[in-house]
């Protein structure tokens, strides 16, 4: 009975690390398929429709990204004078990883942006290559500089890492989390800061960055 036990406790602990396994091997299928068949496509599309126009969708890609993470940074502020004031009732267990994931995305994306090197989409960095205006795609590996960070997207790793964290969190009000996630990808997008490979790359690791921190902090 004990050996069957044991069997059942480790078949439910193994089978969610193949599904995770199985949605990113599917997820960097997506992301290859896209770096050569999707992204400039799509890119050259966008540009021909003056898409970047479209200044409304700045408040998705730009300010949200931005509040949420004004947020986190007072929010560490004020769990810092919590710790000094004695008032450790100011620190909420389901907010913290919340703000951890962010900061690691944060972190994380910065590295991977140095590996990768990738030109980015348009030009709008103190004069960056690009695929508009120099017709250059693709990496150039270990290539530091802004002018080599397109992949993966920032902005969409953050806030995913955020709002996926969020969802396990709060779950009541996950549709919203979702939609708000959704309008940051769809915005980096639909204005070209970065191309369609970029931004799912950058949701798979703000997915897998918050999967990580909350399972561990749970």
């Amino acid at each position: 009975m004990k050996n069957n036990a044991t069997q059942t406790t480790l078949h439910h602990r193994t089978r969610p690390s193949f599904k995770v396994l199985g949605l990113i091997s599917l997820t960097v299928f997506f992301i290859i398929l896209s770096y050569y068949y999707l992204d400039r496509p799509l890119v050259w599309f966008l540009h021909t429709h003056h898409t970047r126009h479209w200044i409304w969708l700045r408040l998705l890609s730009d300010h949200i990204p931005t509040t949420i993470g004004a947020s986190i940074c007072l929010y560490y502020i004020a769990c810092i004078s919590g710790f000094m004031l004695n008032r450790t009732d100011w620190i909420h267990p389901n907010i913290l990883p919340i703000c951890h994931a962010g900061a690691i995305a944060l972190f994380m994306k910065t590295l991977i942006k140095k590996v990768f090197g990738r030109y980015w989409p348009g030009t709008f960095i103190c004069h960056n290559p690009s695929l508009i205006q120099d017709h250059v795609y693709g990496f150039n590996w270990f290539q530091s500089g802004s002018a080599y960070e397109s992949f993966p997207s920032g902005h969409t790793a953050f806030t995913v890492a955020c709002l996926v964290s969020l969802c396990w969190m709060y779950p009541k009000f996950r549709i919203i989390w979702i939609l708000i996630a959704l309008a940051v990808a769809l915005s980096q997008i639909i204005l070209y800061y970065h191309f369609l490979s970029d931004v799912i790359a950058g949701a798979l690791l703000g997915s897998l960055i918050a999967y990580c921190i909350v399972h561990i902090t749970q």
